[in-house]
């Protein structure tokens, strides 16, 4: 599915990634901070190569007054070559504090503006992606280098380009005297590209291996650090066990590393004595033309040559790790690439699938059908619906019923368009789905997932986003919250309404789940949407609290369409109608006494779910009037 950059040829990588980082860099960066950031770079880049001119004027300056002695001493070239020294100093210092605080600027705006955009895009990808467990790998390395590699990339794009000006004059010099000697210095320097080459190659070979584990470990280390997964994770015993999982993916990874890194400090080992080898032999052949060969070369002439010999190494060799560093950050910009080229593909296929999206969602939705609607998750063959027909319609409840898995939560992320369907079509007022705005269908339906969001914020914030445009509403957040039920115990907590729900953070204080569900149902009635889906709303509240809700879906159904799903709730009065999903069909529907009557599945259910309710009534009146609940005695009273 994805692109392995690995396997592609070096140079077009560099060439490729160097073009498109330069891109990148001029539009989040600036053409002001470019421009800057490009001068002053140049100009460091100068810096070292006159220091070692000016070197070469003070010793041969030393070397005059040593050898006209005092009598006949003139200090005004040593005094001017000084002088020159110290301004080159100064001056190359502040360029450089210059060109590292626009580089930090630079840096620090580049990788905010990435994250934004990554974050910004990841927001707009189709919910199926995130299935995808190779979608998952794309954008954890993306992200994890989105917040390193604009750094990185500004340091070597800077590094680079003083180096070739450095290197160039230092070149200058050197070839001034001996092609040889330059030629010397290119060919020692050449197996350091290869050897670091190779290195940043088996290194992102290495961590793109490992990315699901490593995405693994951290889950692991997330869980046992977890408040909310710890209590049960201490009561099965299990800390050991997912500690020893951590611990021996993360040892593993150490292995790895270590075995890679020994190999390439051998190997840079070798290389380096080379270099040093090179270097001393330059010097003595530079001395050597200066005895021998009469070159004429004065004491200053020769430190001169040998400095611009070895720093010309240096800097060629810079250049080079350089560029082997911005192969390797190129292996992981590649994620980025994919990343955005994700974001493209799957707004290519929504033009696709929904050529006119900016139809609004009608202030009234008096009608929604499902018309032979059939669904499989992405990767699996086996539909989770087939040929479902539905319609629901404005001032009814209706309840979904049927045992887990039947397929009733996956129709609501149908109807929001989480999911596309395989087959058929989902029509509001006759009209199909596609065609409306995104943000404007998932406005006018409100949902609560099971599965609900539990934010650690204050408790008039985790109301509030259920409609961020009154946020700020309290009169709107408490009635809300007097419609859930929530109110009761919210102005019990320490600052009420401005009590953190989590004791993560100073000052909080933890729920219980069926206060949080109470929570989650404030932040429905908050968003006030015309279609309502309660996704097991009363699974974790009380009876009290569980008839306040249902009374309040019948009064919001007088006006709206209401959905509430359940697979526990199936007794007279839930809803106005109901239908039973079976293995992803419409196995029945109708209204209570209608299906009770046909005697069918929901009739079996019916009689389980009361036969149940008689039997926790009975054990509990045998426990209270017995008064030793939980006693064996009191077990064998209630079996018979």
């Amino acid at each position: 599915m994805y692109n392995d950059i690995s396997k592609q040829k070096r140079h077009r990588v560099i060439i490729r990634a160097f073009v498109t980082s330069v891109v990148v860099v001029w539009k989040y960066v600036g053409p002001l901070r470019m421009t800057v950031l490009g001068i002053t770079t140049i100009l460091a880049g100068l810096v070292p190569a006159c220091n070692v001119y000016v070197g070469k004027l003070v010793l041969d300056a030393i070397a005059e007054l040593v050898q006209s002695g005092a009598a006949g001493a003139d200090f005004s070239p040593l005094l001017i070559a000084l002088g020159a020294q110290l301004s080159i100093m100064v001056v190359g210092f502040g360029i450089s504090q210059c060109n590292m605080y626009v580089s930090y600027l630079s840096s620090s705006w580049l990788a905010l503006q990435m994250n934004c955009e990554i974050l910004q895009k990841s927001s707009d990808l189709d919910y199926s992606y995130f299935d995808n467990a190779e979608f998952h790998d794309v954008m954890t390395r993306a992200q994890r280098q989105a917040s390193i590699k604009p750094l990185t990339l500004m340091n070597r794009i800077t590094s680079i380009l003083r180096g070739v000006v450095t290197f160039v004059s230092m070149a200058a010099l050197v070839c001034s005297l001996s092609w040889s000697l330059f030629a010397v210095m290119i060919i020692v320097v050449l197996p350091v590209l290869c050897a670091q080459m190779k290195f940043g190659r088996r290194t992102y070979e290495l961590e793109y291996s490992r990315t699901e584990a490593t995405r693994m470990a951290s889950y692991l280390s997330g869980q046992i650090a977890n408040r909310t997964t710890r209590p049960e994770i201490l009561s099965l015993g299990i800390i050991d066990y997912l500690y020893n999982r951590w611990y021996e993916t993360s040892k593993r990874f150490r292995t790895q590393n270590v075995r890679l890194r020994s190999k390439y400090t051998l190997l840079q080992s070798l290389l380096e004595t080379v270099m040093f080898i090179s270097q001393v032999g330059a010097t003595a052949y530079i001395v050597f033309l200066a005895i021998m060969k009469s070159a004429a070369l004065s004491v200053g002439s020769v430190m001169m040559y040998s400095r611009a010999f070895t720093s010309g190494m240096g800097v060629f060799r810079m250049i080079l790790t350089d560029l082997a560093a911005f192969y390797e950050d190129a292996l992981f910009l590649n994620d980025l690439a994919t990343f955005n080229q994700l974001v493209q593909e799957n707004n290519a296929r929504r033009l696709k699938l929904k050529p006119c999206e900016e139809r609004q969602v009608p202030a009234v939705v008096d009608r929604i059908e499902f018309q032979n609607v059939t669904f499989a998750y992405p990767g699996c063959n086996q539909p989770v619906l087939r040929n479902v027909n539905l319609t629901f319609s404005c001032g009814e409840s209706c309840l979904l019923a049927g045992s887990n898995g039947a397929g009733k939560t996956t129709l609501i992320k149908l109807l929001i368009r989480l999911y596309e369907p395989t087959k058929g079509r989902i029509l509001i007022n006759g009209v199909d789905a596609r065609e409306y705005n995104l943000a404007s269908l998932r406005k006018a339906i409100g949902v609560i997932f099971q599965q609900y969001l539990s934010f650690a914020f204050p408790a008039r914030e985790n109301i509030g986003v259920g409609c961020i445009d009154a946020i700020e509403d309290m009169e709107r957040i408490k009635s809300a919250a007097r419609r859930a039920k929530a109110d009761s115990f919210i102005e019990k907590l320490p600052d009420q309404y401005d009590t953190c729900l989590s004791r993560v953070f100073t000052g909080g204080t933890q729920l219980s789940g069926g206060q949080w569900q109470r929570i989650c149902l404030a932040r429905l009635f908050m968003k006030d949407s015309r279609v309502f889906v309660f996704d097991e709303p009363t699974a974790s509240l009380d009876v009290e609290t569980e008839v306040h809700l249902l009374r309040e879906i019948t009064q919001l159904a007088q006006d709206r369409l209401c959905i509430l799903i359940s697979h526990r709730s199936l007794r007279r009065g839930v809803a106005d109608r109901i239908v039973l999903l079976h293995n992803g069909c419409v196995a029945e529907e109708g209204t209570y006494d209608e299906l009770v009557a046909m005697n069918g599945q929901f009739a079996r259910l019916s009689r389980l779910y009361h036969t149940m309710g008689k039997v926790g009534d009975e054990m509990g009146t045998i426990y209270k009037t017995d008064g030793r609940m939980g006693t064996m005695e009191g077990k064998r009273k209630w079996t018979g």
